[in-house]
C-alpha cells in the first residue's frame, strides 16, 4: 500500500509544521492559517496529525464570519493574538488568486505575489490604478498602458503583451520590463521591420509623454544592461540576494526595491528604516526619480515637510509621474491655481506651459490627451476657481473624473446635480452618484446617503 504523503503546514517566517500542534502554536501565523483554512490544508493537517476534534471544529466554521480569525484561535489554542483588523475576506481572496496562479507556475517568489496576478484585463486595469509595480500577467492577451510607467511585467502560461503603437518603444526609459512575456504580433513585426531593433527611438507626439526615472545617460546604460542579464536569475534567487546584487552592480531600481525591504520589513529583511533612507538616497543621487519620491514619502511620514517637499520638487523635474501629480496638489493647496496648471501641463508632455498655463484645461480637453482621473477632478477644482475654462469646464472635468471612476470626482459630480452647479438640477441623478462615490470608498458620499436615507 502507498504511504500517505503528509504535507507541512507553513508558518510564521516560513517555518514548516510537520509534527504536532505545538509546532503550530509556537510558530504561529494568523494569516498563513486563515488562507490555509480557505484552500483547506489547515482541516486536512489536523486530520492527518490525529485531531478529529479539532478538523471537526474547523470544518463547520462559516469562511465568511466576520469573527473567523477568533473563532480559529480558540480551536487552534493560540492566545495573545490580535484578531480585530484581520480582514479574512481579503485573505481569502488573495489566496484564491495563488490557487488560480498555480495552475500556471509553481515559482514560489511569484506564488508569493499572487495578489498582483492578473487574469482578465480588468485586473490588470485595477492593478495599475492600484499602483502596483509588479505584475504577474496571467495565460491571456493584456493591452499594457504605456503611460503607467515604473512597472515590471511577469508571464506566466501563454501571456501576451499587446503594444498599441505604430513605432517601438523606449521601454528602459519608462522604467517598464517585461520577463518572460512576448510582445503581439503586430508590434513584433514593427520591431522586426526596423534596422536598428537594439536602440528603437520613440516617435514624439503631444499624446506620449515620457519619464526619465534614471536621466543620466551612463548609469542608464549600466542599469539596463545589468538589470536585463540577471532579471530571470531573480525568479529563483533569495529576494534580498538579487536585490543587493543588482544594486551593487548600477541597478538604482533595485536599490529601490531594497529600500523597501529595509523599510517594511519584508522578505526576512530586518527592518531598519536608517538603511532604507541610505538606499533612498544612493539612488536618488544618481538621478533615480523613484527614489527621490521614496525619500519625499519617508520624510513626510516623520513630519519632516521641508526636507519631504525638497524631494518631491526633485522628483517632479525628474518627471517622476506621481511626484509631479503631488506637485500640482500642493501648489492647488497653496491657492497657486497658475502653479498646478503648470505642473498638470508638464504631466502630460506639454511643453507650452512656461506661460500661458490657463489654456491647459483646453488643450487636455481638446488635445486627445489621456489624463489620470485624480488630475481630471483637480483641473475640475482649478477651474471652479475661475481659472482656465471656469465653471463650464469645472463640471466637464467633474464629469470625465467620474466616468474614470475617481471616488472624488463621482462625489463633486453629485455635488453639482443636487446643487443645480453649471447643470440643470437633478436630485435622482445626484443619489446616483452619490452611491457610486460611497461604493468607490468615498466616506462623505456615506454621510450623505446616510443623512439623507
Amino acid at each position: 500500500m502507498a504511504r500517505k504523503v503528509k504535507f507541512p503546514l507553513e508558518l510564521k517566517d516560513g517555518y514548516l509544521a510537520r509534527s504536532n500542534i505545538e509546532e503550530v502554536r509556537t510558530h504561529f501565523d494568523l494569516e498563513k492559517v486563515i488562507a490555509q483554512f480557505h484552500n483547506g490544508r489547515l482541516k486536512i493537517w489536523l486530520d492527518d496529525h490525529y485531531l478529529p476534534e479539532m478538523a471537526a471544529q474547523v470544518a463547520a466554521l462559516d469562511s465568511d464570519a466576520p469573527d473567523l480569525a477568533a473563532q480559529l484561535c480558540a480551536i487552534l489554542g493560540v492566545e495573545g493574538v490580535a484578531t480585530e483588523n484581520v480582514d479574512s475576506s481579503l485573505i481569502q481572496k488573495r489566496e484564491e488568486k495563488r490557487q488560480r496562479l498555480s495552475q500556471y507556475t509553481t515559482n514560489p517568489i511569484l506564488c508569493d505575489m499572487a495578489e498582483f496576478s492578473a487574469f482578465e484585463q480588468s485586473d490588470l486595469d485595477a492593478l495599475i490604478d492600484e499602483g502596483a509595480r509588479k505584475i504577474i500577467l496571467c495565460n491571456n492577451s493584456f493591452r499594457i498602458p504605456l503611460l503607467a510607467e515604473n512597472r515590471t511585467y511577469y508571464g506566466v502560461g501563454k501571456a501576451v503583451a499587446v503594444i498599441e503603437s505604430d513605432t517601438p518603444i523606449e521601454f528602459m526609459a519608462r522604467g517598464i520590463q517585461f520577463v518572460d512575456v512576448p510582445f503581439d504580433e503586430k508590434y513584433t513585426n514593427i520591431l522586426l521591420s526596423k534596422k536598428d531593433v537594439e536602440k528603437p527611438k520613440i516617435k514624439k507626439n503631444k499624446t506620449q509623454s515620457s519619464k526619465d526615472t534614471n536621466a543620466r545617460g551612463k548609469q542608464k546604460k549600466k542599469s539596463k544592461k545589468e538589470g536585463i542579464s540577471t532579471l530571470d536569475n531573480s525568479l529563483v534567487l533569495d529576494h534580498r540576494t538579487w536585490y543587493e546584487h543588482e544594486a551593487n552592480h548600477g541597478n538604482y531600481a533595485a536599490m529601490v526595491y531594497l529600500g523597501m525591504m529595509y523599510e517594511f520589513g519584508m522578505n526576512g529583511v530586518v527592518q531598519s528604516e536608517e538603511t532604507a533612507l541610505r538606499c533612498y538616497r544612493t539612488a536618488a543621487e544618481y538621478g533615480n526619480g523613484w527614489a527621490m519620491y521614496e525619500l519625499y514619502l519617508c520624510y513626510a511620514e516623520i513630519d519632516q515637510y521641508e526636507e519631504a517637499q525638497k524631494w518631491c520638487m526633485k522628483a517632479a523635474h525628474y518627471k517622476y509621474e506621481d511626484a509631479m501629480c503631488d506637485a500640482a496638489r500642493q501648489r492647488f493647496r497653496e491657492d497657486d491655481y497658475i502653479g498646478a496648471l503648470h505642473w498638470i501641463g508638464r504631466l502630460h508632455g506639454i511643453t507650452e506651459v512656461l506661460e500661458g498655463e490657463e489654456d491647459v484645461p483646453k488643450i487636455l480637453r481638446d488635445g486627445g490627451y489621456i489624463v489620470k482621473p485624480c488630475v481630471m477632478n483637480l483641473l475640475a477644482l482649478i477651474c471652479s476657481y475661475g481659472v482656465g475654462g471656469g465653471r463650464a469646464d469645472m463640471f466637464f472635468w467633474f464629469r470625465e473624473a467620474a466616468r474614470a471612476g475617481d471616488h472624488w470626482g463621482m462625489y463633486n459630480l453629485a455635488q453639482c446635480y443636487e446643487e443645480g452647479d453649471s447643470v440643470v438640477r437633478d436630485f435622482d441623478t445626484a443619489i446616483y452618484w452619490y452611491k457610486k462615490s460611497a461604493q468607490h470608498g468615498n466616506e462623505e458620499a456615506k454621510k450623505w446617503l446616510k443623512k439623507h436615507s
